[in-house]
């Protein structure tokens, strides 16, 4: 096995991932790491690590996220900017395994000048059923939207379904005040994962 076996102190903030063989993974920032994320895989009953990791592969980072769509591994996060109201990126890194090796392969919250797309920090990145398969969505935090200035009271934003490329590649964010949805007719229980 080539996965690295490494214990992280002081975890924060993190995303659950549970693969389609119900292998489930941790992505997270490690605090006392300057901020590094990584990824391990949890145990058969999800309520520890195995340590087996990612190790390492991006710091000073946070708002993590990650989910697989056409056999690739993406995770999503951006740099540190803690409830700051103008926004962050979203960098896309992507894998042919969970636990990597990650490749970074661009910022989907960026315009070509470098400057925030959606005025939000990432919070998760939602996997959806619907007719022709999962859409997924980014959701993000607009910080400091309310007059009131409490946390708990500010807005969200939830992109329209990503859009992938042929190589897997995101296309970049674009504000959309609404769209629709429509999921399969028969969606029961037996389909929600």
């Amino acid at each position: 096995n080539d996965n690295v076996k490494v214990k992280h102190e002081k975890p924060g903030d993190h995303g659950l991932f549970i693969d389609d063989d119900s292998n489930a993974y941790l992505i997270y920032t490690s605090i006392a790491n300057d901020h590094g994320i990584s990824i391990e895989k949890l145990s058969d009953d999800y309520l520890s690590s195995t340590l087996d990791s990612s190790g390492i592969f991006a710091k000073e980072c946070e708002a993590v996220s990650m989910f697989k769509n056409n056999g690739i591994y993406y995770a999503v996060f951006d740099k540190c900017c803690c409830f700051c109201p103008e926004g962050t990126g979203a960098m896309v890194y992507t894998a042919k395994s969970p636990l990597g090796p990650y490749k970074l392969q661009g910022n989907i919250n960026r315009n070509d000048s470098n400057q925030v797309i959606i005025a939000a920090q990432q919070t998760h990145i939602a996997t959806i059923p619907a007719l022709n398969g999962p859409i997924y969505i980014w959701m993000a935090d607009r910080w400091g939207s309310r007059p009131d200035g409490i946390k708990g009271h500010d807005l969200q934003y939830w992109s329209g379904p990503l859009q992938f490329l042929s190589d897997g590649t995101i296309k970049k964010l674009n504000w959309q005040d609404s769209w629709t949805l429509e999921l399969p007719a028969n969606h029961d229980e037996n389909n929600r994962r």
